[in-house]
């Protein structure tokens, strides 16, 4: 019984080692099959708004609905915070030739099935007209 324990703790202490080399890991829901390329210039991720209602500064056209997952790898490592949401969310966006982000929500940090911790942050891609 004594070996068992050992092994046990053993497994688990490399196990949360391992899980140590990074402090967060992301996820998103955007659904690569239905990207079309978006006519005119593409932003970077920098240049993308965001917008907790549905007007944004522009007119626009819908791209997508998007969403993303920012999670923190061990229990020992720093919540992920709104910034790292909105970051993920302006990425994802760029990459669909998004020039917006409308109707953003970012949740509270909870506890996931995989993750110890984590920020999900939603919202439609938008094109200006």
């Amino acid at each position: 019984m004594k070996t068992i324990t050992l092994k046990l703790i053993a497994a688990l202490s490399l196990a949360a080692l391992l899980g140590a080399c990074s402090s967060t890991w992301e996820e998103d829901g955007i659904n690569n099959s239905e990207i079309t390329a978006a006519a005119g210039a593409t932003r970077t991720a920098d240049q993308i708004e965001l917008f907790s209602g549905k007007t944004a500064s522009q007119e626009y056209t819908v791209i997508q609905e998007i969403k993303v997952a920012v999670n923190k790898t061990t229990v020992f490592n720093e919540d992920p915070t709104v910034t790292q949401v909105e970051a993920r969310l302006r990425q994802s966006a760029a990459e669909l030739g998004g020039d917006a982000v409308v109707n953003v929500v970012i949740s509270q940090v909870k506890v996931r099935a995989m993750s110890w911790g984590g920020r999900i942050g939603e919202g439609t891609v938008v094109k200006y007209k």
